[in-house]
């Protein structure tokens, strides 16, 4: 027994040290309005771990984040170590939050792990001083001598007419597709195949690293479109975790869903180039996804015969 319960212990102590670790670090001494507070992320991951991250300077959308040093992946020994430095601005007194951020793995057994960091609560207790070097207004005044500039207000209206037009033209052409798909005859699509299909197409060989992702995407999408998010084709990657959210749907696989469709977003319209070896596992962690989601819809169907059995039998004594 006293020999289990060591073994136990050791194997559980081996399992949490060969885990991802995420640490975020602030300098939070005298810490003014306005004034930039000094961050550190370190990312550290066991060498049999793959990082399948989005773009690392676009991690705080919702801050003002300035990212000034980024050095890695380091190998340390055991494990491989990413240092993400940069700056923060706050322009409100009292407490401030820097939220956690996420990161996805890649095992070696091709299973996904999501690790999350603390957040960060830092306080703003003053403003510059007089005789201290000012910064620029937070909120400066709007003045405007006299009236609108004739060429501006030509400007304007045809910026109107062109935004009027561009609507017009979405409108339109979402009417015509959804037209034409009414009349193409519904085909099953075996999702799964896709996945496969398109990681043998060699794209990335190719150098068609936009097309692989967009593919993967889309493949993705229509799956959820079918099953679980009505015009999930059309949505943007937060309207589709609102919707998945509003079903209860586990947080984890809510998040997997969201961080895929997200690092795609990137590569299809801000030019994100991925890693290499991150790229090789993407149609795999697209089909993990999309594996998860088929057993839990398999789940909530047992679920439902079952109670429906028991209410035949408790009508039927």
């Amino acid at each position: 027994m006293f020999w289990s319960v060591i073994f136990f212990v050791y194997g559980s102590l081996s399992w949490a040290l060969a885990m991802p670790e995420i640490d975020l670090g602030a300098d939070t001494t005298n810490v003014t309005l306005g004034q930039p507070v000094e961050l550190e992320l370190k990312i550290k991951y066991p060498l049999t771990f793959n990082l399948l991250e989005p773009d690392l300077r676009l991690i705080w959308p919702g801050i003002e984040f300035s990212l000034t040093d980024l050095t890695g992946p380091t190998k340390l020994q055991n494990n491989y170590q990413i240092v993400l430095r940069g700056s923060v601005q706050f322009f409100e007194l009292g407490r401030n939050i820097v939220p956690p951020v996420k990161f996805l793995f890649l095992n070696s057994k091709n299973d996904t792990v999501l690790v999350a960091s603390h957040d960060l609560t830092i306080f703003v207790n003053s403003i510059l001083s007089q005789d201290e070097q000012e910064i620029r207004d937070i909120k400066p005044p709007i003045k405007i001598d006299g009236g609108i500039p004739i060429w501006l207000f030509i400007l304007l209206v045809v910026m109107v007419f062109i935004c009027i037009g561009g609507v017009l033209f979405f409108l339109f052409n979402r009417y015509c597709r959804r037209a034409s798909e009414d009349l193409v005859e519904d085909v099953q699509i075996d999702f799964s195949a896709e996945f496969k299909r398109i990681e043998q197409m060699g794209l990335l060989e190719k150098g068609e690293i936009k097309l692989y992702y967009s593919l993967l995407s889309d493949n993705l999408r229509k799956f959820l479109e079918k099953m679980w998010v009505e015009e999930a084709m059309e949505k943007t990657t937060g309207e589709i975790e609102s919707v998945l959210q509003a079903q209860n749907i586990d947080k984890d696989l809510i998040s997997r869903t969201g961080l895929y469709l997200s690092t795609a977003d990137l590569v299809k319209f801000a030019r994100f180039c991925p890693d290499r070896n991150n790229a090789n596992y993407a149609s795999q962690l697209g089909l993990s996804i999309l594996n998860s989601f088929e057993k839990l819809n398999k789940q909530q169907i047992e679920s439902t015969e079952t109670t429906k059995r028991i209410g035949d039998a408790e009508s039927t004594i």
